[in-house]
């Protein structure tokens, strides 16, 4: 917009007028403020600015006090301002977000069921913010990327599992950055029972499994293992991992110094070797394999007679996976 000093015959700046003040025009004369081409594009093109921010195209009709374009145009932007303050409430359904949308904050509650939240085309909107919260929890709030584009560093969907997760969304140049603001996705299985079937001839068992979605997480698990040959003397030995083989294939998931193989000998048939069993988180990387939690029992007089891998009251086995990325 060009400042009004800038055009011939305009009155000096005053506290109120502090661009200057335009003069009237006074019959033979030429000292009156002209309407120039400049000052009358200025005009045009402040109103079209308006237009734009709002997606409206002028339609080639003629603006009056009942129909009017610019006035639609400012209405549309004051209502979309407006809504920055509020949430938008979604009542156990799915909701897609359109480009025109300014909410910054979307809950999902009274869930009977998984609800997807459509994103918007990434290119239209790069930049924008939004947050996304699981009031319920009862069901996951399934956040789905449209068409091929990315969310993080994939082409797949990333849930809010636990109640009160909250996600913040950032719409990049080339992909959706999804960040999890608490534990807001967590994968988990878990038993507070025993598993008293497992092999007792030096052969890998798969006791539970967990097959969490691709993606960037914490994985780690617990349990306890006991074994036990009555044979007097037996040597007897317990194994325990993590591995992405079913079936008599040792664990092949490295997580650490936890992640060993643990032996103890017993010396006579009245002992029994009980280990508790914890691998604590490691960031791992699925490709959305399945988990297994895998344990064997070797003894010198093999077979074994007890081999059991248990949680407890308070104290479950489990296998979890936390989603970060």
């Amino acid at each position: 917009m060009r400042d009004l000093s800038t055009i011939a015959n305009v009155d000096p700046a005053t506290p109120n007028l502090i661009y200057g003040e335009m003069v009237n025009f006074v019959a033979d004369t030429v000292d009156g403020t002209a309407m120039t081409k400049e000052w009358v594009q200025d005009l045009y093109y402040a109103l079209i600015a308006v237009m734009n921010e709002a997606g409206v195209i002028p339609n080639n009709t003629e603006e009056g006090a009942t129909s009017s374009q610019f006035l639609t145009a400012l209405q549309a932007i004051i209502s979309n301002s407006l809504s920055i303050l509020n949430k938008k409430e979604i009542d156990n359904a799915d909701e897609t977000i359109l480009d025109t949308d300014r909410y910054i904050l979307y809950t999902f509650d009274n869930l009977t069921a998984n609800h997807n939240l459509n994103l918007p085309t990434l290119a239209d909107n790069e930049g924008k913010t939004f947050y996304v919260v699981n009031l319920d929890g009862s069901y996951n709030v399934v956040i789905t990327p449209e068409g091929a584009e990315l969310i993080n560093d994939w082409n797949e969907t990333f849930e809010i599992t636990e109640k009160y997760g909250v996600l913040k969304i950032t719409a990049l140049s080339d992909r959706w950055l999804v960040t999890p603001l608490n534990d807001a996705c967590i994968y988990e299985v878990s038993t507070e029972t025993a598993d008293t079937g497992l092999t007792l001839d030096g052969t890998w068992d798969d006791v539970i499994s967990l097959t969490p979605p691709i993606g960037l997480g914490y994985l780690s698990t617990k349990g306890t293992q006991l074994g036990r040959d009555t044979s007097n003397p037996a040597i007897i030995e317990l194994y325990f991992g993590l591995g992405k083989t079913s079936g008599n294939n040792a664990p092949n998931i490295n997580g650490g110094d936890d992640n060993v193989a643990q032996t103890k000998i017993s010396a006579n048939n009245n002992e029994s070797l009980i280990m508790p069993r914890k691998i604590i988180p490691f960031e791992y990387v699925s490709d959305g394999t399945t988990i297994y939690m895998k344990a064997k029992i070797i003894s010198d007089e093999s077979p074994a007679n007890y081999h059991y891998m248990y949680g407890a009251t308070h104290s479950p086995m489990y296998i979890k996976w936390r989603r970060t990325y």
